[in-house]
């Protein structure tokens, strides 16, 4: 992997787990990780939706979630 550590870790485990073959070229949009938000966030296409994807600290991203997609 090029880049960060924490990026290639994330990039392995969604290609052992789950995750299909993502290419970047499906990023609409990107919102770089900052200490002020201290989360990160991309949307990408979805077949013909987008979907926001994003990282970083928990109670940063949990004060911006209204709903939980859950396995169950």
């Amino acid at each position: 992997m090029i880049g960060a550590p924490t990026e290639g870790a994330l990039i392995t485990l969604a290609h052992k787990g789950w995750s299909p073959d993502n290419s970047r070229d499906d990023r609409l949009a990107e919102v770089p990780f900052t200490s002020a938000r201290k989360r990160m966030s991309v949307l990408a296409k979805n077949g013909d939706t987008a979907r926001l994807h994003v990282k970083g600290a928990p109670e940063a991203v949990l004060e911006c979630t209204t709903t939980i997609l859950t396995g169950g």
